[in-house]
């Protein structure tokens, strides 16, 4: 999450900002005056401002654009415009994003989350779409440039001008938040990569750098797969060789997204992301080094990598055991990885398996693995942010696409699947959430739509769908709903229930026992399992298998399918 500055001289506009920004995990300060801004912008680092055109001083707008001269790594959102034509003027002296009077808490996180994102993303699908060419830029020479050779500690007084190390590392953090909503990759395999990293460098004697700067990083070495298709990215089994040469587009990828900084830990990550599948044979990718020439930070990062993926389950292959990974690289010493460095690594053995041990991947138990399915990108990944701010919700993954959607699936289990709308026809939507819900069953799909519609509401849950949440609603509503869908509950108002049970013809009973009866309708009052317990004074365990009994035997994937299926079928009275 990000640190920003609102600038506004009423305080109800002040407050109403901050409490929609906090509500998803930002930082937020705010002042009421230009004076305010300019002190606290010199205290610190801010990655943002958003402020309103009609702040005192005269003319506005070269107010707006003193804020702007002295933020060249902040996004400027103006509050307020007033007239059309005062846009692309803000818009040339640096504003990003507008956001007219009155606003809804819904708009004021879109822009952010946009403004946000904007550089990164526009980044990566530059670089995706740009043809790479084989000469180094300056960049590549740059980074290339740098290896171990020599690892003598500069000048601090001049290494402390050229960095910024608070402003570098809440951007890595962006970046990291982005790799890991985008590419499925998990925090954990960047935890374990990136403090093995660190340790490995500082036993290697390594003083340019902190153990924190190597970490931060290590941490940034896979950020191009940002730019590569999920389908490939998650694809089960072998890629052919389009598909490889697709994936390895990540290297360089990663080092034109992060290189646009050029000094600090930034140039670091450039330098490990554009080197860390370099072999030592110079037989690897993307440039064919070889030996020394391979920056050092690369050469490391390479074996870490190496060894974390082999001990982790992946949709490529099962997890071998840390011996056997060390048996495999020991077997490429001096053809794949630098000689000494696999030496070095199998004598730190026991401090890396004790921070794989440490950051090992999270129990899925821990919260509701959630994937959001949309192909409004910027809006998608708002609202992953937001979801991953709330507590109990794990965002696995926000593809495109329905195909990557079931790409995503058949590598990560989902609890709750989020499809939006616009995706396809709105009157085929539910349709497509009874294809997911077909592929698999044990998972919850919710809705979203653009527009309250009872025909909508009403296929959505004739395909199994447990509810539909409205767009302009969701940064408020989706975390309940998706925790209620979770829970088996419906996600749809009482006063609404009613109309989705009378509806069809009765069917042929169900060959549910009295007791499943009994918690059949209690169900069809909207309890929660526990309270279904209370009534009938059993355990929750025995309510819950109650449930699921209940679930199976009318072949239904939610509370409210089942309760609407047991209408149907004359199970429940019709009120």
């Amino acid at each position: 999450m990000a640190r920003l500055l609102i600038v506004d001289p009423r305080e109800r506009t002040r407050l109403a900002l901050r409490a929609a920004l906090e509500r998803v995990g930002h930082s937020v300060e705010d002042v009421a005056s230009v004076a305010e801004a300019r002190d606290r912008l010199g205290t610190g680092a801010v990655e943002l401002v958003v402020c309103d055109i009609q702040l005192a001083g005269e003319p506005d707008l070269a107010v707006i654009c003193q804020m702007g001269a002295g933020l060249p790594d902040a996004d400027l959102i103006i509050v307020g415009f007033e007239e059309a034509a005062e846009t692309d003027k803000v818009l040339a002296i640096g504003g990003y994003g507008q956001l007219r009077m009155p606003f809804r808490p819904n708009e004021v996180v879109l822009q952010v989350n946009s403004a946000l994102g904007r550089r990164d993303l526009e980044l990566a699908r530059w670089a995706l779409t740009e043809e790479l060419e084989p000469h180094p830029n300056e960049l590549e020479v740059d980074v290339l440039s740098r290896t171990s050779a020599t690892h003598e500690a500069p000048d601090q007084s001049q290494k402390a001008e050229a960095r910024s190390p608070l402003a570098e590392f809440e951007t890595v953090q962006r970046l990291v938040a982005a790799l890991t909503l985008r590419t499925g990759e998990t925090r954990g395999h960047l935890e374990r990569t990136s403090r093995c990293t660190a340790a490995l460098a500082a036993a290697a004697g390594v003083r340019d750098w902190t153990y924190d700067e190597v970490r931060a990083a290590a941490m940034l070495h896979d950020v191009g797969k940002i730019g590569i298709p999920e389908s490939t990215l998650l694809k089960p089994g072998p890629l052919d060789d389009e598909e490889r040469s697709v994936v390895r587009l990540h290297c360089e990828l990663g080092a034109r997204i992060i290189g646009q900084s050029g000094s600090g830990v930034m140039a670091l990550a450039a330098t490990v992301a554009l080197s860390h599948h370099e072999r030592w044979d110079g037989k690897g990718y993307p440039r064919g080094l070889a030996g020394g020439s391979i920056p050092f930070e690369g050469r490391i990062l390479h074996i870490v990598d190496a060894f974390d993926a082999m001990t982790s389950p992946s949709v490529y292959h099962a997890a071998v055991s840390p011996d056997q990974a060390m048996r495999v690289i020991q077997a490429e010493r001096a053809s794949k990885f630098d000689p000494e460095l696999v030496d070095l690594f199998a004598a730190e053995i026991d401090g890396m398996l004790a921070i794989r041990d440490q950051y090992a991947e999270p129990d899925p138990g821990r919260g509701v693995r959630v994937i959001l399915v949309s192909d409004r990108r910027l809006f998608a990944d708002a609202l992953g942010r937001a979801l991953m701010a709330a507590q109990g919700i794990v965002v696995v993954g926000t593809p495109a696409s329905l195909g990557d959607a079931d790409v995503l699936l058949a590598a990560r289990e989902a609890d709750v699947v989020i499809v939006d709308a616009d995706l396809t026809d709105i009157r085929t939507s539910p349709h497509v959430c009874r294809q997911v819900l077909t592929s698999h069953p044990r998972t919850t799909v919710l809705l979203l739509a653009a527009r309250d519609d009872d025909g909508i509401l009403r296929a959505a849950f004739d395909a199994g769908c447990a509810g539909v949440v409205l767009r302009d609603r969701a940064f408020d509503d989706l975390p309940a709903a998706v925790l209620a869908a979770n829970r088996g509950e419906p996600v749809v108002s009482r006063s609404r229930f009613q109309a989705l049970l009378n509806r069809g013809p009765s069917e042929t009973r169900g060959g549910l026992t009295q007791r499943e009866t009994a918690v059949l309708g209690l169900m069809a009052e909207g309890l929660s399992n526990d309270i279904i317990a209370a009534r009938l004074f059993v355990s929750l365990n025995t309510a819950r298998n109650h449930v699921q009994r209940i679930l199976t035997k009318l072949s239904a994937h939610s509370k409210l399918e089942a309760v609407v299926e047991a209408t149907r079928r004359g199970l429940l009275p019709r009120d």
